[in-house]
């Protein structure tokens, strides 16, 4: 027996994977775990496409192909390392775009392959490529790894035994299953009798066989009656009294049921009438609701604007006043600050008016001057030139300083004015900016906060009444097709073209309440509604009226118009029926009377069939004669083959269910297989069996297929994608119990997300596929920055 094959390692650029996976796990089964999304199942499935491929031509198949590209613009193609049967180290790289595959020995990288393997080329590179697979894996169909070892997401419900695995055990079969059918096919042709005692039901529709005796009894039948012409006519007098007396009953029962109908359609028109006014009733009834809740919100919110309509309210943009207001509040503090500064520092430097210093200094300078030239002349009287000289000096100081404390008064003057201009020009400001807000001269800072709490109630009311007219106004645009349609049919014009923006459509400033033409418009579906509900009164009343004209009816026919109809064409049909029948037994009657030289002809006819019947009754006795000959080579396969089969899986299955299920037994073929229980046998969807057992059930079928096949080759590595789902704590341990023991004779890799499963099991994954998950101790890493020591 040789070792079981494994895989040892992947590198992808396939999917959401771009990264590199060491595939050891020790004694135990390999567990990937990982969240949805995360790419458990692209990792499970990129183990088997990388050595078998797409098969493009499928649309399925073609999809999941386009499914597995690269998200990103990288290279789609994968390998993966993996050891035969026979211990030999094998990388099989397969570039996915062009389906080129090269293999290389993992022990020296020698080439043992390279070329074009396309699953559905048919070329010869693929022949070689497939040879290669047979001798390493014993599988080169992609098919038979899905009927056995790998369990893929969601598809163990497609769980079937079906001939496909029969031929990769055992290949001849096949043959004769195709020859028994095509024996089968001409066998059907002939007759409806089934080819084997116990086999299928009769057919239903006359085959050759049965058509040549049919024709064969009618010339027969044609000729016994025409030599016992007087004979028959006694039954067929006493059939055609029959079919009269039948007519005449028929015709009695027409005339009733047509009288009927005149009153039942009455009512039919007016039960019509009464659903189309309870369908008028409802939408006027949901109009009137509707239009009576909008006026009752406009009317509240038009109440609660009111007490801020009757005063001048505040403008729309009093927040943005308020908030130049409080700036130029400042500027005047500011401003009136600076002018008092300004002018406490005047009134110290001169104790008056800065105008009053100027004079002062101008005498003193003036004396100076006088005092300055006196003194000059004094000294030197004779010098006439020096005293004029002195005296222009004294006389330009003194022009100088007086010039100097002229601008300095001006300056101040000046600088008083303009700060009192600014003052004034900030207050007119402020009485600009609070011209449009009511009572603005009482408007400060300090009563800023409840002028604003005002204001903010104003806009509350008139955003509640605006939202609330809107909305009566969208409710009569609704309502108007109602109210026209009545007021149309109450004789009066429709006011489709009332304008909408009338008195009562204008905005919270000039809203002065008044709907009128939607408290009219109520007004008029309220009396619409009125009269559909006297018109729906008064139709009762007529349809019990005609219930009372309908008169006695056939038997079994229930006094409405479908009834009555459906019996009225059921017996027009068979009164046609039983007057086609009359007239072939007038016509049978008259042909008794024919003259005796036409028993000749029909005489040749029996003959003619007679032989027909012969030939093909012989032919059908050859057919199920080589049918037995091949079931009986078929049953040698069965008894082989198909037992050790179902006998692999009731093992499974009795270690998976704790000896509650099992044994598995079929009948002729794999098709009808059953499932023991509690002593009955019970089909996989009978409602006996759990979901959870079922999916026990199926499992334990994969299980023993894949044993099965083992006998008859290796021990494929068993891929088991979300094995826990739809198990109890119990069964989830039973399994895991078994793909552990499997372990140890097979490679087993399993993917789940449940982590609870695991926790409760105290599994620790080999491959965690969530965000920043550490792997377990004393298991290697699988980031993809881990090299392994051999680069795929």
């Amino acid at each position: 027996m040789p070792t079981a094959p494994a895989f040892t390692e992947v590198e992808l650029s396939y999917g959401c994977h771009r990264r590199r996976f060491a595939l050891d796990s020790g004694d135990g089964p390999l567990v990937i775990a990982g969240a949805n999304g995360s790419g458990k199942t692209t990792l499970l499935e990129a183990l088997l496409r990388t050595v078998f491929g797409f098969r493009r031509r499928r649309p399925r198949e073609r999809s999941a192909a386009e499914l597995r590209r690269p998200w990103s613009e990288t290279a789609y193609e994968a390998a993966v390392g993996f050891c035969t049967a026979d211990g030999v180290d094998l990388v099989v790289r397969r570039d996915f775009s062009t389906d080129e595959v090269v293999v290389r020995s993992g022990s020296d990288g020698t080439v043992l392959f390279q070329g074009e393997a396309n699953p559905e080329s048919g070329s010869s590179s693929l022949e070689t490529y497939r040879a290669h697979l047979k001798g390493w894996l014993d599988f080169d169909e992609l098919n038979h790894y899905r009927k056995t070892a790998w369990v893929g997401q969601g598809e163990l419900l497609e769980t079937d035994l079906d001939q496909e695995l029969m031929r990769a055990a055992s290949g001849g079969h096949a043959r004769v299953e195709a020859a028994a059918e095509g024996i089968r096919e001409r066998y059907d042709q002939l007759t409806v009798e089934p080819i084997q005692d116990g086999g299928a039901k009769r057919k239903r529709t006359a085959r050759s066989l049965e058509k040549a005796r049919a024709g064969l009894t009618d010339a027969a039948a044609r000729l016994e009656a025409a030599k016992r012409a007087e004979e028959k006519r006694q039954p067929l007098q006493q059939e055609r009294r029959k079919l009269t007396d039948r007519i005449r009953e028929l015709d009695d029962d027409l005339e009733r049921l047509e009288a009927a109908l005149a009153p039942l359609s009455e009512r039919r028109a007016v039960e019509a009438e009464a659903k189309a006014a309870e369908t008028k009733l409802r939408r006027l009834e949901g109009a009137q609701g509707e239009l009576t809740r909008s006026l009752a919100a406009f009317d509240a919110a038009s109440s609660a604007w009111r007490p801020f309509s009757r005063e001048h309210t505040y403008p729309e943009d009093f927040e943005a006043r308020v908030a130049a207001l409080e700036l130029l509040w400042r500027q005047r503090d500011e401003q009136q600050a600076e002018l008092a500064e300004a002018e406490r520092g005047s009134r110290d430097s001169g104790g008056g008016d800065v105008g009053a210093e100027v004079p002062s200094r101008a005498l003193l300078a003036l004396a100076g001057l006088f005092a300055s030239a006196g003194l000059i002349l004094l000294a030197s009287g004779s010098l006439l030139g020096w005293g004029a000289l002195t005296l222009a000096l004294v006389l330009g100081w003194g022009s100088r300083e007086l010039r100097r404390l002229a601008a300095g008064a001006a300056d101040q003057a000046s600088l008083l004015e303009q700060l009192r201009a600014a003052c004034a020009t900030t207050e007119s400001q402020i009485l600009e900016k609070a011209g449009p807000i009511p009572d603005a001269v009482t408007l400060t800072p300090e009563t800023l906060p409840d002028r604003r709490l005002h204001f903010r109630q104003q806009e509350s009311a008139r955003h509640n009444l605006d939202e609330s007219r809107e909305a009566l106004r969208h409710t009569l645009r609704r309502t108007r097709a109602v109210t026209d349609t009545e007021r149309s049919e109450a004789g009066g014009e429709a006011d489709g073209g009332r304008p909408m923006d009338g008195p009562g459509f204008g905005s919270a400033g000039t809203d002065d309440g008044r709907w009128e033409g939607a408290r009219a418009d109520l007004r008029t579906i309220a009396e619409a509604a009125a009269r559909a509900r006297g018109e729906l009164a008064e139709l009762a009343v007529r349809s019990r009226q005609r219930d009372v004209a309908v008169k006695r009816l056939p038997d079994g026919v229930e006094s409405v118009f479908n009834s009555v109809d459906a019996a009225r064409r059921e017996r027009r049909a068979e009164r046609q029926r039983a007057a086609a029948d009359l007239r072939n037994i007038e016509l049978r009657l008259a042909e008794a009377e024919r003259d005796r030289e036409e028993l000749l002809p029909l005489e040749e006819e029996c003959a003619s069939l007679r032989q027909q019947v012969q030939s093909v009754e012989a032919d059908a006795r050859v057919h199920r004669l080589a049918f037995a000959l091949l079931r009986d080579g078929y049953r040698e396969f069965r008894d082989r083959d198909q037992e050790r089969l179902l006998q692999a899986i009731s093992a499974r299955m009795a270690t998976l269910s704790g000896g509650a299920l099992g044994p598995v037994v079929a009948g002729e073929s794999l098709a009808n297989v059953r499932v023991g229980m509690g002593g009955r046998e019970l089909s996989l969807a009978s409602p006996p069996l759990s979901f959870g057992e079922r999916h026990l059930a199926l499992f334990a079928i994969r299980l023993g297929a894949a044993d099965f096949m083992a006998e008859e080759s290796v021990r494929h590595p068993l891929l088991v994608d979300e094995p826990f789902s739809h198990l109890d704590e119990r069964h989830a341990r039973e399994l895991w119990d078994l793909l552990c023991s499997i372990s140890g004779e097979r490679q087993v890799i399993v993917t789940t997300q449940d982590r609870l499963v695991l926790d409760y099991l105290g599994i620790e994954p080999d491959i965690d596929l969530g965000a920043g998950a550490d792997p377990p101790a004393g298991r290697p890493a699988t980031t993809p920055t881990e090299q392994s020591p051999r680069v795929l």
